[in-house]
């Protein structure tokens, strides 16, 4: 009879091994559930917090006489526009990267043009005490890749970095390691702790509550930059600045 015991004993074993792991699967569901919920959420409030803004001083300036406030005004709807344009952009990205519908088109492409497209289009958003760098004399480099995607996760770190960096500088860079192309995004912002580093790049997460934007442009960042056979990541010390970085296979 021991036999038929042993065998019951490893058998209810199974079942519980079984059921344990069902629960952490319907665990793991609920969660994502729950993510989705809160995402959903935070995006109405996020896209309705610019709309607010536009609606509501856009029947400011149609009433004043004022053309400094009309300036004043404008300038706060521009700024909440390209706000709500970042935002529909990343939710149509994240929503195409959930469906598996993010579509690539590869052709031969110079970082140094890449950067410098996006070093020209980020200087006009810099805080007065922050100043953007981008080295001029750096070698070209060309690589087969996507280019508008490239393009996309360098203007994301660049975005990051301005929402977090109150004073001295961004500085984008790049430089051939091996059969790799690096490119970095430097700031001296407030920097950002181990805990968060680990979870920067998952979904949903906004490591910050009190900054307008989706938290979506490092997501879509590193389902780019992995869909393009790279790495991606952050070096960072909380309180004095973060490196964004991503490599790309120059073969």
């Amino acid at each position: 009879g021991g036999g038929y015991k042993a065998a019951g004993l490893l058998l209810n074993i199974q079942a519980i091994k079984d059921r344990e792991q069902e629960l952490e699967e319907a665990r793991l569901l609920a969660e994502k559930a729950e993510l989705k919920q809160s995402f959903l959420a935070n995006m109405s409030h996020e896209i309705r917090t610019p709309l607010n803004a536009i609606v509501g001083f856009s029947d400011i300036v149609a009433e004043t006489q004022d053309e400094d406030e009309k300036k004043e005004y404008l300038e706060i709807i521009h700024k909440n526009n390209d706000l709500l344009l970042h935002l529909i952009d990343d939710i149509l990205d994240f929503s195409k990267i959930e469906s598996g519908t993010l579509d690539y088109h590869i052709s031969e492409m110079n970082i140094k043009e890449i950067c410098e497209e996006v070093f020209l289009a980020s200087s006009l958003k810099m805080k007065p005490e922050v100043k953007l760098v981008f080295d001029k004399e750096l070698p070209s480099i060309r690589l087969k890749t996507d280019p508008q995607r490239v393009m996309q996760v360098i203007s994301n770190f660049v975005n990051n970095a301005i929402k977090f960096t109150e004073k001295g500088s961004i500085t984008i860079s790049y430089k051939r390691e091996g059969n790799y192309l690096r490119v970095n995004v430097q700031d001296t912002g407030i920097g950002i702790s181990e805990d968060d580093r680990k979870r920067i790049f998952e979904r949903f997460i906004k490591i910050n509550e009190f900054k307008q934007g989706t938290g979506l442009g490092l997501t879509i960042s590193r389902t780019i930059i992995e869909s393009l056979n790279g790495a991606i990541g952050v070096d960072s010390v909380k309180g004095s600045g973060s490196t964004f970085w991503f490599t790309l296979p120059l073969e």
